[in-house]
């Protein structure tokens, strides 16, 4: 929404990590971390994460078209 408003930067949402340090959830089994699956775990665990889930491909897919128009 506010991206017109930067020139460069790098933006990173960091929601689940907060948590993580709060204590108000608990990381995926070491397993699922070394495996790089951490989020399926999360996803799993709570359920109802699935539909943020299903904005980070789209997220992407926008990501790349503005690389590809610049």
């Amino acid at each position: 929404k506010h991206l017109d408003q930067f020139s460069h930067g790098l933006f990173m949402g960091v929601g689940g990590s907060i948590d993580v340090l709060a204590g108000e959830v608990q990381r995926a089994p070491r397993i699922w971390q070394k495996l790089n699956l951490e989020w399926f775990y999360r996803l799993i665990s709570q359920p109802t994460r699935w539909r943020r889930m299903l904005a980070i491909p789209r997220f992407i897919i926008q990501i790349f078209k503005l690389k590809l128009r610049k």
